[in-house]
């Protein structure tokens, strides 16, 4: 189904985080496309590559990746409001986590590799224009960051970056510790077992013990 353009509530990156140009305003979210859906984000995690999209200065907003105004974050969990016609990973009122886009379509995506997807940089770091409002000085807003622009209270989403949870989580608190396994838990946790392979019994040095690095020992910890 689809619906009218609707209102919501976003932090809108303006400019650098540390100059205050962060600010939590109203923005008009499009209706949802054939393979899309309207999610009620409940929580989102703060990774750093938010930080670092929404810090640059603004000698680089004409960047195609590195631009100003638009909604970050990309660790949203939430539930769906609707979905577009062609949508069958999830139906309203289920819940959901939000992770990376990809194409899949390229050589890469169908041998079952999404996180290398030969268009990751313009699908996750460009995303698309689809977001407007007032505080903008053209009204446009870049969207879909990661597929998602999670960083607000309404966020249309690719099905393709839409993890289903029905059946996995009893309540709101539950899902919104969920919110991290969009980029951290997974992160720290395919460091370890795909990329550096460890093993039961090899020691293992972590450095920084935020989302990555925590997932990082706890995956360890399972290897053992």
């Amino acid at each position: 189904m689809t619906s009218s353009h609707q209102t919501a509530r976003a932090i809108v990156s303006h400019g650098p985080h540390s100059k205050g140009e962060w600010k939590l305003e109203n923005i008009s979210i499009p209706s949802v496309r054939e393979d899309e859906l309207l999610i009620r984000i409940v929580a989102t995690g703060v990774c750093h590559t938010d930080l670092y999209f929404g810090g640059v200065d603004h000698a680089m907003a004409n960047n195609p990746v590195l631009f100003y105004p638009r909604v970050l974050g990309h660790e949203g969990a939430g539930y769906v409001v609707e979905t577009g016609s062609g949508v069958k990973v999830a139906q309203a009122g289920d819940p959901v986590l939000l992770s990376y886009m990809f194409c899949d379509s390229c050589a890469i995506c169908k041998d079952g590799n999404p996180g290398h997807c030969v268009q990751s940089q313009s699908l996750n770091f460009v995303g698309e224009n689809i977001l407007s409002s007032e505080g903008s000085q053209d009204g446009s807003i870049g969207g879909s960051y990661f597929g998602q622009s999670s960083f607000s209270s309404l966020a249309v989403v690719k099905q393709r970056a839409v993890v289903n949870v029905k059946g996995l989580v009893k309540d709101d608190e539950e899902l919104k510790l969920f919110a991290p396994l969009g980029c951290g838990v997974q992160t720290g946790a395919a460091s370890i077992v795909n990329v550096a392979q460890v093993k039961a019994g090899q020691s293992v040095a972590v450095t920084g013990l935020g989302g990555v690095g925590l997932s990082a020992i706890m995956v360890s910890d399972l290897t053992a």
